[in-house]
């Protein structure tokens, strides 16, 4: 399979055309018990906007403290005591997942914005929906507590109004080794810390549906009219819904910027 893959790296700010529907909710978490690499809370933000063609982009800010610092760390060095990644230099993981209501994924991972020390990005078609539905970043640098890190990835945007062409993108950290070829997951957040619903129709994004509604709060929203298409057939659950991560391909370090097409 042929894969073209560019790199960039951004050094002034991005023009976005036709800016519309801006949400942004947050998760918030008393203790670790998701996992000791996840920030205890974060925000997701979701835009759409025009330029030159339809995207859709979201966007997950958070801060690692002490206590995450410390344990990364660990898994870094082989001693994370979490799946099989004891003996291994681990790396934390920001992944972020479609999933379409329909048969056929209507929107496709384009992108990745990150800060994170020595990112390194993949964007994949992981379900064989016909799109890529996958978009990850693992931090293969020394992460630091109480820094503002991000991960915006960017979505080509090809919804056509039809009651199928909605679904939902969920956020969730993981830990990661190098296999043979790649990175892939040795352990995950046992919840998906973030999760943006999508409508039917290019530039509307649906209400942000929080994965643990005790622990999670509205933070911002705008009055702008949106979909209420919340609904998924998906009949995996949420803790399983990122599986293990494939192709990871170089990257320049800082804010780091990846196009895969097949």
């Amino acid at each position: 399979m042929k894969k073209k893959t560019f790199f960039t790296v951004a050094v002034t700010v991005i023009m976005l055309f036709s800016l519309a529907t801006n949400h942004a909710f947050a998760w918030s978490y008393s203790n670790y018990n998701y996992g000791s690499y996840v920030p205890k809370s974060g925000t997701g933000t979701a835009t759409t906007y025009y330029d030159s063609r339809n995207f859709l982009q979201t966007r997950i800010d958070f801060k690692f403290d002490s206590y995450n610092v410390s344990s990364i760390i660990s898994y870094n060095k082989g001693n994370g005591t979490g799946g099989s990644c004891p003996g291994y230099n681990a790396y934390v993981t920001l992944d972020q997942t479609a999933i379409p209501d329909g048969s056929s994924l209507k929107i496709s991972a384009w992108e990745v914005l990150t800060n994170l020390p020595n990112p390194k990005v993949d964007i994949e078609d992981n379900n064989l929906w016909g799109a890529d539905d996958e978009s990850e970043v693992v931090a293969l640098g020394t992460v630091v507590a109480d820094k503002a890190y991000y991960m915006t990835t960017k979505w080509l945007d090809n919804r056509g109004g039809k009651s199928t062409d909605s679904g939902r993108i969920q956020a969730q950290f993981a830990m990661s080794k190098k296999g043979i070829l790649d990175y892939n997951n040795c352990t995950q957040s046992s919840t998906v810390q973030h999760t943006f619903t999508y409508g039917d129709n290019q530039g509307k994004v649906a209400s942000i549906q929080p994965q643990i509604t005790k622990s999670l709060k509205a933070v911002a929203s705008t009055t702008v009219p949106v979909s209420n298409t919340t609904s998924t057939t998906n009949s995996q659950s949420d803790s399983q819904v990122i599986t293990e991560y494939k192709a990871i391909e170089p990257t320049e370090d800082g804010i780091t910027k990846y196009k895969s097409k097949h």
